[in-house]
């Protein structure tokens, strides 16, 4: 009983594997080791659970234990092929199976057959597990695939991100430092705007200046020319006495002529002095005819043209008591000189009252400047380049009055004066060398540099002020 007890193999709980032998009630001796062949059949049929081969004592050195969870098939047949090959235990199996079976054995035998059955089902059941873990490992796997894939793409997707939100701050860098560059630019820009009005504010203040300066000036023209209509008015009256005094002289003049004639061969034939009482009386004459001459120059200032043959002939006929007209009328004409002489000197007083408030004004808008030469100047244009010495200048000019009364304008006659510029008069050459082609210029001269003390009857009067605008229209290189 021992020995057959150390032939049969013991299973674990989870799977035993047994000779197929046993669970018959005799073998055949012609086969004696077929069923134990047959081992490597069972071994392959095992579950993966360990099994534990119980043999005889002495051939348990000789048996390797199966690792845990062998999972090489090889490997358990290579264990049971140990077992099946050991001398010594196929002589005990030999003699096992050589022997019938007593009751003993048969019921261990279907006790075994029913832990085999039992062993078997458990390793369907652990079959079944197993494919069940398998295909739940396979979706775990596809899952897990699916969830690499994923992640693949979100990675992608991370770093297509990280590419763009870099390229986000890049360009945020950029926008910042583009907005920098135009906040500074605005805040240059603002300050020369505040700059700008700065000046502006000082401009129209200097415009609202000069613009009363120029409406007081304007007032006082006003005033003047008011005063020039009436002197207008008059000297045009006293024209036309005057052509219907010369009328009537003319034809007296033509009555008398030999008269005259006649007085001065008597006066070319007149004696020389020679007693102190003559030369005391052509002194006197002489200095009588000096008054004269004093008084004729005076009333040509003043605009009238006195003709000295007529002079002369008046006082021969005053003193030969021989008047070629009435006294009376000779009085009212004197009356009426002396009363125009009195008025112009009131014209004349007005004028330099007109011409003083004209430069003090004049002096005082921006820009007026004092030349070397004695005349104050505004250059309204300056014109390109410079006019040099050797250039010619093509220029036109509007004489005026400090009053506004214009003497002259070449620009409404349609004339140009063209010169070299060395020919121009000193005041003109002063002017046209602050000026360039194009340029424009007004200057204002006092009498000395003007017409003087003659004037230039009858439009300009002694001692007058006189205002020039001049403007170059053409230069050509000398």
């Amino acid at each position: 009983m021992a020995s057959t007890n150390h032939a049969l193999f013991i299973v674990s709980a989870v799977g035993l594997v047994v000779l197929t032998a046993v669970s018959c009630p005799t073998l055949s001796a012609e086969h004696p080791l077929s069923q134990l062949s047959s081992l490597d059949m069972l071994v392959e049929e095992a579950t993966e659970e360990p099994a534990l081969f119980s043999v005889a004592p002495l051939a348990l050195p000789k048996i390797r234990r199966v690792s845990t969870h062998p999972t090489d098939l090889t490997e358990k047949k290579k264990v049971v092929r140990n077992v099946i090959h050991h001398p010594r235990l196929r002589t005990q199996v030999k003699s096992v199976v050589s022997k019938p079976l007593v009751s003993d054995d048969m019921n261990q035998v279907a006790l075994m057959k029913h832990s085999l059955e039992n062993g078997r089902e458990e390793m369907q059941k652990m079959q079944q597990s197993l494919r069940s873990m398998s295909e739940k490992l396979s979706q775990a796997n596809s899952h897990n695939a699916e969830l690499q894939e994923k992640l693949n793409q979100s990675q992608l997707t991370q770093t297509t991100l990280e590419e763009k939100t870099a390229a986000m701050i890049k360009d945020n860098e950029n926008n910042n430092h583009n907005v920098a560059v135009q906040l500074t630019k605005y805040e240059h820009a603002e300050q020369q705007f505040n700059q700008d009005k700065t000046q502006d504010a000082k401009t129209i203040a200097s415009l609202e200046q000069q613009i009363t300066q120029l409406s007081e000036y304007q007032s006082a023209g006003r005033a003047s020319q008011t005063a020039l209509q009436e002197k207008l008015k008059a000297s045009t009256a006293r024209v036309a006495e005057v052509e219907a005094l010369l009328s009537k002289v003319q034809q007296q003049l033509d009555e008398k002529s030999q008269q005259l004639n006649a007085q001065k061969t008597a006066s070319t034939l007149s004696p020389s002095p020679h007693s102190e009482a003559e030369i005391r009386d052509y002194a006197l004459g002489a200095y009588w005819a000096q008054e004269m001459m004093g008084m004729m120059k005076q009333k040509a200032q003043s605009g009238y043209h006195i003709g000295q043959q007529q002079v002369l002939s008046g006082a021969a006929d005053m003193f030969n008591n021989k008047l070629k007209l009435p006294y009376q009328q000779l009085a009212s004409v004197l009356k009426k000189l002396y009363a125009e002489s009195d008025s112009n000197n009131q014209g004349r007083a007005q004028s330099s009252d007109t011409e003083k408030n004209y430069l003090s004004a004049f002096r005082k808008y921006p820009g007026v400047k004092h030349a070397k030469l004695g005349f104050d100047y505004l250059i309204i244009e300056p014109g390109e380049g410079k006019i040099s010495k050797r250039d010619t200048a093509s220029i036109v000019v509007r004489e005026s009055l400090p009053d506004g009364e214009v003497i002259s304008d070449m620009l409404s006659q349609g004339t140009v004066l063209t010169l070299q510029f060395a020919k121009f008069p000193p005041l003109f050459q002063g002017s046209l060398a602050l000026l360039g082609n194009g340029g424009e210029i007004r200057i204002v001269v006092p009498p000395e540099l003007a017409y003087g003390e003659k004037g230039r009857p009858p439009k300009v009067s002694p001692n007058e002020t006189m205002v020039y605008d001049i403007k170059v229209v053409n230069i050509q290189k000398g």
